[in-house]
């Protein structure tokens, strides 16, 4: 739903969010499926499911993020404030899980190495029946302060 104009190069005006992706139940056990084929773990759909850890009625909010500095492994924590807007109803995330950080490159980043620690955060919010299929926004704040206020139509997912 959102992915900086080119996520191999850092830009302070993009804060630190490189891209947010919106998860169903279905595309996450789609997604350790697909995992586990590659890593030739054969497992159950039920396994799958069990691995997506994503209940009926949910979806998940992944963001994906860098520090704003080469040492900064925290950034993570600096994102606030998180919350789905659908219709007359202001959602809060029922869980949080962030990922653990590990150093990526940039490499179109000029005047620099362009190493940053990268990692996720992934906010569940679950939804009533009649939102399945709403549209509203997705706002939060990142650790430099810039806000991001992002459209969704969740009508677009399975």
């Amino acid at each position: 739903m959102y992915h900086t104009a080119d996520t191999l190069r850092l830009d302070p005006a993009n804060g630190d969010i490189d891209a947010v992706v919106i998860g169903t139940p279905y595309e996450r056990i789609r997604y350790q499926g697909y995992v586990a084929a590659i890593g030739e773990d054969k497992i159950s759909a039920q396994e799958a499911r069990t691995r997506a850890n994503l209940p009926d009625g949910s979806v998940a909010v992944l963001i994906f993020a860098h520090g704003a500095k080469p040492e900064d492994q925290d950034f993570l924590s600096g994102i606030q404030g998180v919350t789905m807007r659908l219709g007359n109803a202001t959602l809060t995330p029922v869980a949080l899980r962030r990922s653990g950080t590990s150093l990526s490159q940039y490499p179109d980043t000029p005047g620099e190495i362009g190493e940053r620690f990268t990692g996720t955060a992934t906010y569940i919010f679950k939804l009533s029946p009649s939102q399945y299929r709403a549209s509203g926004t997705i706002r939060f704040t990142d650790a430099t302060g810039k806000t991001f206020n992002l459209p969704v139509q969740l009508s677009k997912y399975r």
